[in-house]
């Protein structure tokens, strides 16, 4: 997360993934993707916020999909 702070939209890949198919969501790849866990999070301003979390990839589909819900909510 220290490397979104810093670089926020530059942040390049390894570190970060659009989502296909789902608009303005992002996944954060914590250790160049080497981390089984991934923040789900969608830019607002100049803001990052964290949606959802998967904590192992079985989880990936359902935190994108709770993020999607949040980010329309949100609008």
């Amino acid at each position: 997360m220290q490397k979104l702070k810093d670089l926020g939209p530059d942040l390049p890949s390894p570190h970060m993934k659009s989502l296909k198919g789902e608009a303005n969501l992002f996944e954060l790849r914590p250790k160049q993707g080497a981390c089984e866990a991934r923040p789900i999070y969608a830019r607002f301003g100049g803001r990052f916020v964290i949606l959802a979390v998967a904590a192992k990839k079985k989880d990936f589909d359902r935190a994108v999909a709770a993020a999607s819900d949040r980010l329309k909510r949100r609008g």
